[in-house]
């Protein structure tokens, strides 16, 4: 967060779980990453979607993943903070 965005701006990024299927020795075809983002202003939340996006694209690329199995990123947007 400290390189996207003011230290003024305070937004949050918590990892609320991970689902990746139930077996210890079997590497899953798709595992879904869920986060609660927090921010009081519109347009650091939008970064913060943009860099997630950037990110998730970037490391696919550096590691390798086919084009046909990139990440895929959607974000359901909530109430905005209080």
């Amino acid at each position: 967060m400290s390189r996207v965005k003011s230290p003024f701006a305070s937004p949050v990024v918590t990892v609320g779980s991970i689902h990746g299927g139930s077996s210890h020795n079997i590497i899953q075809d798709d595992v879904r990453l869920e986060l609660t983002i927090r921010a009081y202003d519109k347009k650091v939340r939008e970064k913060i979607f943009q860099t997630i996006k950037h990110i998730a694209k970037g490391v696919a690329q550096m590691v390798g993943v086919p084009d046909d199995r990139e990440p895929i990123v959607n974000f359901r947007i909530g109430l905005p903070a209080t």
